[in-house]
């Protein structure tokens, strides 16, 4: 069953691979991503309940995934959820590397990176030859020096197994240290006379820290009926972390000079400013309390406005709990856009007056005009101004 959520997480995937390192969006919104794992098989009995009674994947140490069919489901009472009636398979052959590798990491950090290599071939094979490939740089720690590998460069790695008997698997662990932040692809491969195999392990890499340096210049004076102009000319230092610069410029005056035409704002009026008067003084409230100023003269003055502002907002209140807006034509229409925005600024914990009855009836308003989607659907044709909804604008 393909939903829309999993076709969301397909396309933010193919747009990571495919984006500049400079449109990577921040750690905190890849979290779910890089937990949720991504398995390519049922493996029959492979899930334990630990001591808090949650249920744990135990994954397949090994290749081929196609080892085993699933024929049913089945509850054990010590290893919780399993797989019934397992079908064997015939077992692939071939020789396989399997790798594992953290989703995100920072630069400068030592990662473990770990594979395996597993003989199914049924030969005793020589000169197995392991190699490790990535898009960006690295340093690489190895954690057997009794091994001899060479590294051509930072972002090639080979390791050579003089011998790997029939059915046997071997497991080796490095140390990389990542240089660069960005996406990270990593490809492991392994080669032998009778055939090989490949895996692609990618990671994120992201800043250990972001440093903001300000440059500050001054560069001419501008007096009554002169021009000038020239050249700005700041060098800056080439480096990996370079990821932003901003221009700005100020001036005495010019502030004043420019806001005219920079800041034209549209008159509110009506409905729209009792909302934002209330919104504006519920946030100062909130500021107020974060400082501890709820004992000054301000404090008691925001409080009078909360209630002046709540006594013009129930002038656009219909009995049905909806809050409304007077159309050019002269009609009040109710409005799940201005409904929702109300019941947000009431709700407050900040506000002087705790009005149950409006409360109820306006969150009995907003709920029936929810859909089985979960969406909510204005039955207008314009639901305020030029704010508009219907089947396809929820």
């Amino acid at each position: 069953s393909f939903s829309v959520r999993d076709e969301a997480r397909q396309l933010l995937e193919e747009y990571l691979a495919a984006s500049d390192l400079t449109m990577i969006p921040p750690p905190a919104m890849l979290e779910e991503q890089s937990r949720t794992g991504y398995y390519r098989s049922i493996f029959f009995n492979t899930s334990r309940i630990e001591a808090q009674g949650t249920g744990k994947v135990v994954l397949p140490r090994i290749k081929p995934y196609s080892t085993w069919i699933a024929t049913g489901f089945a509850l054990n009472a010590k290893k919780g959820l399993a797989v019934a009636q397992p079908i064997r398979l015939p077992t692939n052959q071939g020789l396989y590397i399997l790798g594992s590798f953290p989703d995100q990491v920072q630069i400068g950090e030592r990662v473990l990176l770990t594979y395996g290599v597993n003989n199914y071939l049924g030969r005793d094979l020589t000169k197995v030859v392991v190699r490790l490939r990535s898009s960006s740089d690295f340093e690489i720690i190895e954690m057997n020096p009794s091994e001899r590998s060479t590294s051509s460069n930072s972002k090639d790695y080979t390791m050579t197994i003089p011998t790997l008997p029939a059915l046997g698997s071997l497991t080796r662990h490095i140390v990389l240290v990542p240089k660069r932040a960005g996406v990270v692809k990593i490809v492991l491969e392994v080669e032998s006379e009778f055939g090989g195999d490949y895996e692609v392990l990618t990671s994120y890499v992201r800043e250990s820290g972001i440093e903001r340096q300000e440059i500050v210049a001054r560069v001419f004076d501008l007096t009554n009926g002169k021009e000038s102009s020239g050249k700005i000319v700041e060098k800056m230092t080439p480096s990996p972390f370079l990821r932003s610069i901003r221009f700005s410029v100020s001036g005495t005056g010019l502030d004043r000079l420019v806001e005219r035409y920079t800041s034209e704002t549209n008159s509110l009026m009506g409905i729209d400013l009792a909302l934002i008067r209330l919104w504006r003084l519920t946030g100062l409230a909130r500021y107020l309390n974060e400082t501890a100023q709820l004992q000054t003269p301000l404090a008691m003055q925001v409080a009078g406005n909360i209630s002046a502002a709540y006594q013009k907002l129930q002038l656009y209140n219909a009995y049905d709990g909806s809050f409304s807006f007077i159309s050019d034509q002269g009609e009040q229409i109710s409005s799940l856009y201005l409904s929702t925005f109300a019941f947000g600024a009431i709700m407050s914990p900040f506000m002087t007056v705790r009005d149950n009855v409006t409360l109820n009836r306006t969150l009995s308003y907003i709920l029936s005009r929810q859909q089985q989607d979960g969406s909510f659907d204005d039955e207008g044709s314009c639901l305020h101004y030029r704010f508009c909804s219907g089947e396809f604008r929820r």
